[in-house]
């Protein structure tokens, strides 16, 4: 592969930074195009030639990566870039132009209770998944993701990836380590997919190495719970919304791994799997009526023992301020389970 010829329409004495690309560009670039951009700033202060093999070993990173990042960073204005063959073989850092206005007007300094906004899934048109299929980008990833899979994608998987990439910004290299994550964890479905990617956003996570250390970034509260589920240590590796689960009722909810643990083991009992939506309802309705100690817990279901009617009452736990939170990885709001009726299902799984 040749070596890049670096131009430029700025005047470089030392590597700088422009305050515009910080100001105006950096938020939109994740971790691995913010070191490229800084890379080509540093040779090209040097005068020496790159390439996209240099660059990539520099970080490593594969080629397609570097392309992509490249690819990506011409788009937005930071570069314009020549290729030969499909091979990229020249590269122009351009003049930064800032986008945002300098008029700002005085406002009165209040509290103001500020709410995140509820991405939702938008329901694309027959012609929306056409025209995203169109980019090659996209058509590589599809591939990908039908490899891992080792089936065909239908339109609602496109219609979960199209969401991933036009809503919550992702790149396909995220979409990549997601779901090779989700299928290492059992997790087939490319809706489930989005709900993982889904928590990632409102996580803040916005570059693969980002999601590595959430995803490698697992408390040890988790495998007690693991062993309570009788899940032999290290046959696998929790997945990010059981993480969830468990972070949920340490953090917020507040219980004791002690009564964790016992739902965790009432839950085998009853239901002869592992389910943490099955302990996730056994621990909203213990939480909902001040449970906070086993005593109590076996005090609570021996007394609902003779209680006929008795069904979880999670609704009052979701209603709580301790469990009104949503969409972060590990914050789920509890659902209206039927006690008896989500038995039965589990039971006939």
């Amino acid at each position: 592969m040749s070596e890049l010829t670096l131009l430029s329409d700025v005047s470089f004495d030392t590597t700088s930074l422009s305050n515009i690309y910080i100001d105006e560009y950096m938020s939109s670039n994740n971790e691995s195009q913010v070191k490229i951009y800084l890379y080509l700033l540093r040779h090209l202060s040097k005068g020496t030639p790159v390439s996209v093999i240099t660059i990539a070993d520099a970080f490593n990173y594969s080629v397609t990566d570097v392309e992509r990042a490249l690819f990506y960073m011409e788009k937005q204005g930071l570069m314009a870039l020549k290729t030969d063959n499909d091979q990229i073989v020249g590269l122009r850092l351009l003049p930064l132009n800032k986008r945002r206005t300098d008029n700002f007007v005085l406002m009165e300094t209040k509290e103001v209770k500020q709410t995140k906004k509820e991405i939702v899934k938008p329901s694309y048109s027959a012609a929306e998944v056409k025209e995203f299929t169109k980019s090659d980008e996209i058509g590589e990833l599809l591939f990908v993701v039908e490899a891992y899979l080792g089936v065909p994608l239908t339109t609602r998987d496109i219609k979960s990836i199209m969401f991933m990439v036009k809503e919550l910004s992702f790149d396909t290299e995220m979409i990549d380590y997601l779901a090779e994550q989700c299928i290492e964890n059992g997790t087939r479905s490319l809706v489930e997919m989005a709900k993982v990617a889904k928590s990632w956003y409102e996580e803040g996570v916005k570059s693969v190495e980002e999601a590595k250390a959430l995803t490698n970034d697992v408390p040890k509260e988790v495998y007690e719970v693991f062993s309570a589920f009788k899940i032999k240590a290290g046959s696998r590796k929790p997945s990010v919304k059981e993480s969830g689960f468990v972070k949920k009722w340490t953090k917020e909810l507040k219980l004791d791994m002690s009564v964790i643990k016992e739902a965790c083991e009432i839950t085998v009992d009853k239901t002869h799997t592992v389910s943490f939506e099955y302990a996730d309802a056994v621990l909203n309705d213990w939480h909902s009526k001040g449970v906070t100690t086993v005593k109590e817990a076996k005090e609570l279901m021996e007394n609902n023992r003779s209680n006929a009617s008795y069904k979880l009452n999670t609704k009052a736990a979701t209603n709580k301020k301790t469990n009104t939170k949503s969409g972060k990885s590990g914050s789920f709001t509890g659902r209206d389970y039927d006690f008896e009726q989500l038995e039965k299902e589990l039971l006939s799984n």
